[in-house]
């Protein structure tokens, strides 16, 4: 699958792990996020177009689920996707129903990523870093 279609794949398993993860299931009453304007839709996928799938789907779990470490290459490439992107592609996934209380912990984490990933592209390094989670709970 092209990285130009990475944040609808994002969208669609976010939705789907919404329906299935305790406290974030949706019912079948709620509605789902509105769809965005044609240019706010070509600007996401612009920004999707920036990062690879693989990357893509790490900093979404790291984001959203905090069960996935950002490798240092991940961070240079997300460092790369810029900041404005990032937080317009997680800013959208969070207007999914019933994130409730998890909007606030999801947004903090996402910069605790982003800030760790530019020290990690700002000092050149892409070398593996451990499987730990970079969120110290």
């Amino acid at each position: 699958m092209a990285a130009s279609s990475n944040i609808f794949v994002m969208m669609i398993l976010f939705i789907a792990t919404l329906s299935v993860t305790p406290g974030l299931g949706i019912s079948s009453d709620q509605e789902l996020p509105p769809d965005p304007s044609p240019e706010y839709r070509k600007h996401l996928h612009e920004c999707a177009q920036k990062i690879s799938e693989d990357n893509g789907d790490e900093v979404f779990y790291s984001t959203f689920f905090n069960n996935v470490t950002v490798s240092n290459g991940c961070c240079v490439q997300l460092r790369h996707l810029g900041k404005s992107c990032h937080d317009d592609l997680v800013n959208f996934l969070l207007e999914a129903p019933d994130l409730g209380s998890k909007v606030s912990e999801i947004s903090t984490r996402s910069e605790k990523i982003w800030d760790k990933c530019v020290l990690v592209a700002e000092s050149g390094s892409s070398a593996p870093q451990p499987s730990t989670s970079i969120i110290e709970d």
